[in-house]
């Protein structure tokens, strides 16, 4: 019951209890934005989870992006950030509820990892199988990770 996870309660949610009025703000971390399959993934799990308004969703890519890309997210709802300083991007990852970092191996997700981390709640989803260099997926992320 008190236990914390990165500074924060550990909230047990009962499969039968209702959701509650306040949507839960979570922010998708993204190495770079693109039409490919981990940016279609984000799309598909916000529009998934749409329907029941317990989710605001919002994406915030480490490095730019094209136009195009952009345009599908917001048509597809999803405020975009793009390029952020950091302070602008610890904010963000601060204000969230939960934080979803689309991992594979970049200069940009290298770096973030290695910065200092507000307290919040972290989910890595992995894109890479992870088990051939550069793409490593190492027991220190895992364990960096909440879940």
């Amino acid at each position: 019951m008190g236990e914390q996870l990165r500074g924060r309660p550990r909230v047990r949610v009962d499969a039968w209890a209702t959701i509650a009025t306040v949507a839960c703000r979570i922010i998708h971390l993204i190495p770079g934005l693109s039409f490919g399959g981990p940016t279609r993934c984000l799309i598909g799990l916000a529009r998934a989870s749409a329907d029941s308004g317990a989710f605001l969703h919002e994406v915030i890519g480490l490095r730019s992006s094209s136009s195009g890309v952009r345009r599908m997210l917001e048509e597809a709802g999803l405020p975009v950030m793009e390029d952020p300083q950091p302070a602008h991007l610890m904010d963000a990852i601060e204000g969230a509820d939960l934080v979803l970092l689309h991992f594979w191996n970049t200069p940009e997700v290298d770096s973030l990892l290695r910065a200092a981390w507000p307290k919040g709640r972290l989910v890595i989803c992995c894109h890479v199988a992870g088990d051939t260099p550069p793409q490593l997926v190492t027991p220190e992320l895992i364990a960096f990770s909440d879940l």
